[in-house]
């Protein structure tokens, strides 16, 4: 399920991206920016998640 979360908002961002590239250079490259710091926190937040949820083992 994670992976395919992330692969639809790949997906997503990728034909924003594309699309305003039409419309001004300016706004492609902010757009572009904010989703990858966008995806970056998400990435961030679920990995946080799953290393607090996963019981530590010690050997």
């Amino acid at each position: 399920m994670k992976n395919k979360f992330e692969g639809i908002f790949e997906i997503i961002a990728a034909l924003i991206v594309l699309f305003s590239s039409m419309w001004d250079p300016k706004i492609s490259i902010v757009l572009s920016v904010s989703a990858l710091i966008i995806f970056g926190v998400i990435k961030l937040l679920t990995g946080e998640k799953n290393k607090k949820s996963q019981p530590e083992i010690n050997n």
